[in-house]
């Protein structure tokens, strides 16, 4: 059986040094700009943890960076962004474009969602792409932005929401307005310990995924808030659910 099965070659084409830890990495799906590769980078800000000043904030301590690449015919990656940001944990491009724009959604440690768009077609000879910030939303305070997730993977023409877990063990769904705006709509306490990850139901978004360190899968309705529908603990070992 094993003989009939494809054959393949792995080449690796391009090592990449990043000045931070590089912690989420993700292609863009959207058609025309699907050579642009993002990359999400999280690191402890050693000098300020050694600073015993009350002043010094959670949010300082976590420093990030988001980096941006184009990949040329050459197999070459090129630099289009490089921004300084929090610490990124989490990221992923919406499947659709927002107002012809792609749009990649990041979960930081500020406790922050920032959009990022890109405002034209790259491969153009004359000019590179260039990343804007779109929106911001403040999701969890003093605490810090897990992972993310978007609705409309499989049904595009439903209202684009963003699902988000947080170390508090709190699940947020945020709306991104037609304007261009990025509020949260629902949140609720999902989990005892961090919520390491949610995610939507594709084909019925209004039901959110999520796991955290209390070692519990946890299935919530957004229609019957705040109470999550049901529980399954990981009896089997004492893991959390990543």
């Amino acid at each position: 059986m094993a003989d009939d099965l494809p054959r393949y070659s792995i080449e690796n084409l391009q090592d990449l040094r990043t000045p931070l830890t590089p912690d989420t990495v993700e292609w863009c799906p959207i058609n025309g700009y699907s050579s642009c590769l993002a990359l999400g980078m999280y690191q402890l800000n050693e000098e300020n943890l050694k600073q015993t000043s009350i002043d010094s904030s959670a949010s300082s301590r976590r420093i990030g960076k988001l980096l941006i690449y184009d990949f040329h015919e050459t197999n070459k990656l090129q630099e289009i962004a490089n921004i300084d940001s929090a610490g990124i944990l989490d990221m992923k491009w919406c499947p659709s474009s927002f107002n012809d724009c792609p749009v990649l959604a990041t979960a930081q440690s500020n406790g922050e969602v920032v959009l990022y768009g890109l405002d034209h077609q790259p491969g153009e000879e004359t000019q590179k792409p260039s990343v804007t910030k779109l929106a911001k939303c403040m999701v969890c305070e003093s605490s810090l932005c897990l992972s993310l997730d978007w609705n409309c993977r499989v049904l595009e023409s439903v209202q684009r929401k963003i699902c988000v877990s947080d170390a508090r063990g709190w699940v947020s769904v945020l709306s991104l307005e037609e304007a261009g705006v990025l509020k949260v709509t629902d949140s609720w306490r999902a989990h005892t310990y961090e919520a390491w990850t949610a995610a939507f139901d594709y084909w019925s978004p209004e039901v959110v995924y999520s796991g955290g360190d209390d070692g519990c899968f946890v299935v919530s309705d957004l229609r019957c808030l705040p109470t999550p529908v049901d529980y399954h603990k990981n009896l089997s070992s004492q893991m959390g659910i990543c």
